[in-house]
């Protein structure tokens, strides 16, 4: 999270004056992704990062096809 917003401040965006940064977490239920989405998407984000749960990527392109979506996933096996 460090580094996400030193990237932020690198590009002239400081949290909480230029840009608001809120979170959504499914708690370790998949099954809440879309709602989460969904909700999300009524806010009206200028763009959405999706990390953890590889489902998090599919229920917000399914939530949404005009808000870019930025992504981070991981396969641990």
């Amino acid at each position: 999270m460090n580094a996400f917003r030193q990237g932020l401040a690198e590009a002239g965006y400081i949290v909480d004056k230029s840009v608001t940064i809120e979170f959504h977490a499914a708690r370790n239920n998949p099954r809440n992704l879309p709602v989460l989405a969904t909700d999300l998407v009524q806010r009206r984000p200028a763009v959405i990062v999706a990390t953890g749960h590889p489902g998090s990527v599919f229920a917000a392109k399914a939530a949404t096809s005009t808000v870019p979506i930025v992504f981070l996933t991981m396969w641990i096996r």
